[in-house]
């Protein structure tokens, strides 16, 4: 099991084109592409294109490298993959060393479930010596990546990153996940993460994925021979109808080895 970054509000990934996001680029920057930063960063995308025609016919604007890369933008939000594509090779062509290029390339691969291209091209952005203009959903879809194929070392350096920058329910629940999977069971390393968690689910995630991680690690209450706490993490988990079929394995599987933890035994 691990945090799903697919699932957050694309609001949030809107905020890719916040003014201060392309400051890697040396281009003046005219009213039109202004007025297109406001726009996706109130979510009134269906008028970018409007904007993007003037952008494109204005004598100080012209097709640039952060014109593709709004325009790929806008094409990714409606799924239009191809679309995409073709923007972004067009923005390479223009910019290549450009970390907004490459993290956007990651995400479209990442959506398209191509996890492997996805990896190599949110590996490439975070090597840049400038930042993209998103690196929350960056490191966050990278450690998704880690977690899923058992890097679990990397995994817990790029949650770590995204803890430090950006510290969000997901950045913490990523860092608590690879913590328990490099050490096999819950220490004081692995539940400092964890408590951090609890703080954000108030504000912003659902509960079900708190005690999702705290049955996973069970075996430490197993191994300590903690049996109300064991019981009442899964007690918990199972009332809000924990959907993970392996991880529901794993849980029966650390249950009948130590032979309490599930109140039905």
């Amino acid at each position: 099991m691990c945090p799903q970054p697919r699932s957050i509000k694309m609001s949030g990934f809107i905020d890719f084109l916040h003014p201060t996001h392309y400051s890697v680029s040396q281009t003046p920057t005219t009213i039109f592409m202004e007025t297109i930063r406001f726009l996706m960063k109130v979510n009134a995308v269906q008028y970018v294109h409007r904007v993007l025609a003037h952008e494109l016919l204005c004598p100080q604007g012209g097709p640039s490298c952060e014109y593709y890369l709004v325009l790929a933008q806008t094409h990714l939000l409606k799924k239009d993959f191809v679309k995409v594509e073709e923007c972004l090779q067009q923005a390479a062509q223009m910019d290549y060393l450009n970390p907004n290029v490459w993290g956007l390339k990651g995400h479209l691969y990442f959506l398209r479930g191509d996890h492997a291209e996805a990896k190599a091209c949110y590996e490439r952005t975070i090597s840049f010596v400038v930042d993209a203009s998103e690196m929350h959903f960056i490191f966050l879809r990278l450690g998704h990546i880690y977690l899923e194929e058992k890097e679990y070392g990397k995994a817990k350096k790029t949650y770590l990153q995204a803890c430090k920058r950006s510290p969000s329910c997901l950045t913490w629940l990523g860092l608590g996940i690879a913590c328990y999977r490099v050490r096999g069971f819950l220490t004081e390393t692995v539940w400092t993460p964890l408590l951090q968690v609890e703080k954000f689910l108030v504000m912003d995630f659902p509960i079900i994925m708190f005690w999702h991680i705290i049955v996973t690690s069970c075996s430490s209450f197993f191994q300590a021979g903690r049996q109300l706490e064991a019981e009442q993490a899964y007690k918990y988990t199972m009332k809000l109808k924990l959907k993970d079929e392996v991880l529901i394995a794993e849980i029966h599987m650390l249950q009948e080895t130590v032979g309490f933890g599930n109140p039905s035994f």
